[in-house]
């Protein structure tokens, strides 16, 4: 049904378009054979294009690969519908044949060249997910030297935001959770756990703390971050994330390894295949990090009841082998469990969710008790729902080598988790504050510990 109120919609279109061409390139003539002939055509051309759509959506179906789809899509259809309208106008013995028919092919290009183009972004629509379902060796994942996560809307904005500055929103302030919060009175404390932004490459610079973001950190039990990228020296990707094994040295020195989980589950883990990520894996866990977010490793049990899952709405390169967002809900654990849920989502270069973002948020929180978000590389909003159930949409960048002013902005949460009377595993209260990665004379970065106002005034 779609697709023939689509061809209908064109045809009529067309009709009225051509019937103008078709009058204007016959204008030497009678009135009478212009406008006779220019019905005629701009019937023909509401026929023609009505079965054009159909044709090309039923020859660009043939093919396997999308620049034959495309290809067999263009051709086969002009050359069939410029065969079928030649023999009707012989028929018709309209006088100018070829100047009609030229000037309506000229008219025509754009349509025949970005229909099929539509059909590829439907496509993709329609298939880009399909990959997530198979398995690490279920065939010989590709890498592409250029790759995104987004279709062509999505990626205009993140350029349009990197190329500006991203677009600011009135509610940012609105609602944000106290820096110091309580969400749930009279809870024993049984565990504290710490989250940062994003650990991009540091490309060979020292990442270190300031003094007031490692007071923050003081007797926390775990640190939870998003390791942005994987190892890599040799392979060539553009847009790609590479680590130097430094970053390991430099997180070493904020907590031990046994204390620090790292996820994987974000769109540049697979940014050099699936071989690279798992060796990228092996040195993390060699060196004694928590590793999760891997197809088969999407959780991990802290202890105390508290169940983490690490799960990525994105991924630059399609693949099967890392936990994906829409499959998070199997790996939440029974009620007596306090389930955090540690997506890579939302989108980049926002400072505030989307609508729908948010509508997501909502109906997450029914079946997640916490929820910490990462990927914009910008602070998120942060506040609760439901009374207790604490949501972070961003943790921006802890860390990052690249010389843009706006990706040095990010955000630590630390909450403390425990037990209510009843025995029931609950967020109790926490703290949280904007952190600002400033480059120091010895050309190392330090994170540093921001109130809001100053996040506010420094980032404009």
């Amino acid at each position: 049904m779609k697709g023939l109120k689509r061809s209908l919609l064109y045809g009529m279109i067309s009709a009225v378009i051509y019937f103008g061409i078709s009058f204007w390139a016959n204008s030497g003539h009678p009135f009478s054979t212009r406008f006779n002939v220019s019905v005629a055509h701009g019937a023909l051309c509401l026929l023609m294009t009505f079965c054009s759509t159909t044709l090309m959506e039923f020859f660009f179906s043939i093919p396997k690969k999308v620049i034959f789809k495309y290809l067999s899509a263009i051709i086969f259809t002009g050359l069939l519908i410029s065969t079928v309208m030649i023999s009707v106008h012989l028929y018709l013995g309209t006088p100018e044949i070829f100047k009609t028919l030229f000037s309506s092919a000229l008219t025509g290009i754009p349509y025949y060249l970005i229909f099929p183009y539509k059909l590829i972004l439907e496509l993709r629509e329609e298939t880009r997910l399909d990959y997530r379902d198979k398995e690490i060796d279920d065939e010989d994942w590709k890498v592409t030297m250029f790759s995104s996560p987004y279709l062509l809307k999505d990626l205009m904005t993140v350029l349009k935001y990197n190329i500006f500055s991203p677009k600011k929103d009135d509610r940012e302030q609105a609602g944000l959770l106290e820096n110091n919060f309580i969400l749930n009175e009279n809870i024993s404390k049984k565990m504290k756990i710490a989250f940062l932004g994003d650990i991009m490459p540091m490309y060979g610079k020292k990442f270190v703390l300031s003094a007031e973001v490692k007071a923050l950190l003081e007797g926390v039990d775990y640190l939870v971050c998003n390791f942005e990228g994987s190892f890599n020296k040799s392979h060539k990707v553009m847009l790609s994330q590479p680590h130097n094994e430094s970053i390991l040295d430099d997180l070493e020195l904020i907590l031990p390894a046994s204390k620090i989980v790292l996820s994987v589950a974000n769109n540049h883990a697979a940014d050099f295949g699936p071989a690279n990520l798992l060796t990228t894996i092996d040195k993390l866990e060699n060196r004694g990090f928590h590793v999760v977010g891997l197809k088969g490793r999407e959780r991990i049990d802290l202890g105390h009841n508290i169940n983490l899952v690490a799960a990525t709405e994105w991924t630059n390169q399609p693949h099967g082998y890392l936990s994906f967002l829409e499959h998070a809900s199997k790996h939440s654990q029974s009620k007596d469990h306090f389930n955090i849920l540690f997506p890579h989502w939302c989108h980049e270069m926002e400072y505030f969710p989307r609508d729908s973002e948010i509508k997501r948020a909502k109906s997450l929180v029914g079946e997640w008790d916490m929820i910490i978000g990462h990927h914009s590389h910008l602070p998120g909003h942060i506040t609760s729902y439901d009374n207790d159930r604490l949501v972070a949409y961003s943790l921006g960048d802890a860390c990052t080598g690249m010389p843009r002013r706006r990706y040095r902005f990010g955000m630590i949460v630390v909450a403390e988790i425990g037990t209510d009377s009843s025995g029931r595993t609950k967020i109790g209260g926490g703290k949280w504050s904007y952190t600002h990665l400033v480059k120091s004379p010895n050309k190392s970065f330090e994170l540093n510990k921001l109130d809001n106002d100053e996040y506010f005034r420094k980032r404009s």
